[in-house]
């Protein structure tokens, strides 16, 4: 489980485990679904599937350097920081600390602000916390009105604690020595008007290429589901999804 101790106690999700137990449901861990059990069989026996698991494959960031030691997913570091936590031995080559390091976080989403709190707590010297997209607005757009789930800024508890945050940066390639990290390079971008897709277009501003001395932890998740309006409110199918296993269209 990769959701920090500081944002919510193990002792709190195995309390309303044993509620749940208590209440009738029945847990069955380690099944890999589609290997130990079909999605026939689940079909078969049941009136209907609703995926909600967690997503625990990254989905890499395909720049040059990004094999070099110091750069990391946001999973395996902060899953390991729990696993600590919880008495278990991890030898010290396979720690990813920030202790007295300079960090870079991608993303500017929860995961990003969980590495950040984690950073934070592990005496990071300063922390970077970059967004590919534009600053958020305080306050709706026109073209975001309710029910849309509002894309305003919003400032998590880990990033009231400090850090620095940006915004439209893209990350071109990482370089470093001996196999280690040892600066991000970055160039700042304009998102222009839609394309054809009606995805905003993406263009790099000439002259504003950067570089940051960190070590990085990358966050990149693979989404498990897409689907069109209307799938997630039909019981037709009788496959549903929710939370990370859910990516829907707005257009």
């Amino acid at each position: 489980m990769g959701i920090p101790d500081f944002k919510l106690e193990k002792t709190v999700v195995q309390r309303r485990v044993d509620q749940m137990t208590a209440e009738g449901v029945t847990f069955k861990t380690g099944v890999n679904v589609g290997v130990d059990l079909t999605g026939d069989e689940l079909m078969g026996e049941f009136d209907a599937v609703v995926l909600t698991g967690g997503c625990t494959i990254p989905r890499d960031l395909p720049v040059p350097g990004r094999e070099l030691d110091g750069v990391h997913f946001a999973m395996d570091f902060l899953t390991q920081q729990n696993r600590l936590n919880a008495g278990e031995h991890i030898p010290d080559a396979e720690r990813i600390s920030a202790e007295g390091k300079r960090v870079v976080i991608l993303g500017g989403g929860d995961t990003g602000s969980d590495c950040l709190g984690t950073s934070h707590r592990q005496g990071a010297e300063i922390v970077y916390q970059c967004e590919l997209l534009s600053e958020p607005p305080t306050d709706r757009s026109e073209n975001n009105p309710w029910p849309l789930w509002p894309m305003i800024l919003r400032t998590s508890s880990s990033q009231e604690e400090g850090g620095v945050r940006d915004y439209d940066v893209l990350t071109t390639h990482f370089s470093g020595r001996n196999g280690s990290v040892e600066k991000l390079h970055a160039v700042r971008v304009n998102w222009g008007a839609p394309d054809a897709s009606g995805r905003p277009s993406l263009e790099r501003l000439e002259g504003s290429e950067f570089e940051l001395t960190p070590i990085s932890y990358c966050w990149r998740w693979a989404l498990c589901i897409r689907r069109g309006k209307g799938f997630w409110s039909s019981l037709a199918s009788r496959w549903m999804g929710a939370a990370m296993c859910r990516r829907t269209r707005t257009r």
